[in-house]
């Protein structure tokens, strides 16, 4: 059974959060519709999501999507271990279950559900029915589908005895105005418990159990009590501002690697200028030396250049990611009910930590990588090498990221 069973629990409704905050170029003059339809659509599938289900990174997929996508790791690859298709960040090892156990255990999405409502909203017909070329009315919503059921469809639903554990249906009035139904995940230690509780020093969720148990001697209270001022909190404009530094710092290291990449093609040919010049200057009988170093050159280009590309792809991934939090918390402001608000942000307060940390050490690593190619000019009869390759590294120093918004995560809680 998954671990993101619902129940439902009302709580107060929140006004939207106006924020300043400065977008990405790709999304100034993105409407909140496009924005959902960004958040809503399957990165595999590329459609609406059905069952969506997300991964530690927080990257929602349909779960038959991701049960295809694990399939497919298991058959094709001796490795059993499962990354993000999306910024390749390592999900699980899956060698002790089968695909479809790993993509039913996951959390279920519950904004990804929450925001897909939303988008039926204006035309509520019911997805049973278009499945089957006809057109029904929808007056309902299943919070695990995330698809909008008519009258028939609905009580056909809840007769399942498979679905009435944690397929939650509700009218679908009720997931119009934020606030007025909310999800509580259950916990993922103790799967019959509630995520009812809030701990202030880990920033998390979490179930009575666990609450006694795991945070013994922190600070625990109620999760609505959290929930009620969570978006206007100073620690969620702390982790808005994390992620736009994290972004902007990444799309910098980008662009430096591609820069360095571009500089790389540059010296390239001004070497391979140098190499030319001084091969007038010597006898026939060197041809097969300015060969060699000339293929050395080659090779040494294509070995940095594949590096900086990886490297530069690694952070525009991040980049990417860190875009896709943005507009999780965008969507969180506008359309997430307060407890969901809370179990949201404490994931991606989790995977912002995470990030920050991980780019901090990358980063006091990076190095600037430059060619240039030294030549023996007093040429005599025994040299067997035209030139050596040099390279002058660097460093480029820490990443500019501001200070820890969350803490970090206990040992009880490591996965």
């Amino acid at each position: 059974m998954s671990s993101s069973i619902f129940t439902t629990s009302k709580g107060p409704h929140l006004k939207k959060r106006q924020h300043s905050s400065a977008s990405v170029h790709s999304r100034k003059s993105e409407t909140p519709f496009e924005s959902i339809l960004n958040l809503t659509t399957c990165h595999l599938c590329k459609k609406d999501m059905c069952c969506p289900k997300h991964l530690p990174c927080i990257h929602s997929f349909c779960e038959a999507c991701i049960e295809f996508y694990v399939q497919q790791i298991k058959d094709t690859k001796s490795s059993s271990h499962v990354s993000c298709p999306v910024c390749e960040m390592p999900a699980a090892t899956v060698s002790n279950m089968s695909a479809k156990e790993f993509a039913e255990n996951l959390p279920t999405s519950t904004l990804i559900s929450t925001l897909m409502s939303r988008k039926c909203a204006s035309s509520p017909s019911c997805n049973r029915c278009k499945e089957r070329g006809r057109e029904a009315k929808a007056s309902s919503w299943c919070g695990y589908c995330a698809q909008a059921l008519c009258d028939e469809h609905a009580d056909y639903h809840r007769d399942l005895t498979t679905t009435k554990l944690r397929h939650p249906v509700v009218r679908l009035k009720e997931m119009l105005t934020p606030g007025n139904f909310e999800f509580v995940r259950k916990c993922k230690y103790h799967h019959n418990e509630e995520m009812t509780h809030f701990c202030k020093e880990e920033w998390t969720p979490c179930c009575p159990i666990c609450a006694k148990v795991m945070h013994k001697g922190c600070t625990v209270v109620l999760l609505h009590q959290v929930a009620i001022n969570i978006k206007m909190d100073p620690s969620t404009m702390r982790l808005r501002k994390a992620v736009d530094t994290l972004e902007t710092e990444t799309e910098k290291l980008f662009q430096g690697r591609m820069q360095n990449k571009k500089k790389l093609d540059e010296q390239l040919k001004l070497e391979q200028g140098r190499l030319r010049e001084f091969r007038e200057k010597i006898n026939t009988h060197l041809d097969e030396l300015e060969d060699n170093l000339a293929t050395e050159l080659d090779a040494f280009h294509t070995q940095k250049q594949t590096e900086l590309e990886k490297e530069a792809k690694a952070f525009k991934t991040k980049n990417n990611t860190l875009n896709f939090y943005k507009m999780l918390l965008d969507s969180i402001q506008e359309n997430s009910g307060n407890t969901q608000a809370v179990q949201e942000l404490a994931a991606i307060r989790i995977q912002t930590k995470a990030m920050e940390d991980e780019i901090k050490m990358v980063s006091t690593r990076l190095k600037s990588i430059d060619i240039t190619v030294e030549y023996p000019y007093d040429l005599v009869k025994t040299t067997t090498r035209l030139g050596s390759i040099q390279q002058k590294v660097a460093h480029i120093g820490r990443v500019g990221t501001p200070k820890s918004t969350a803490r970090s995560t206990p040992r009880s809680f490591k996965s």
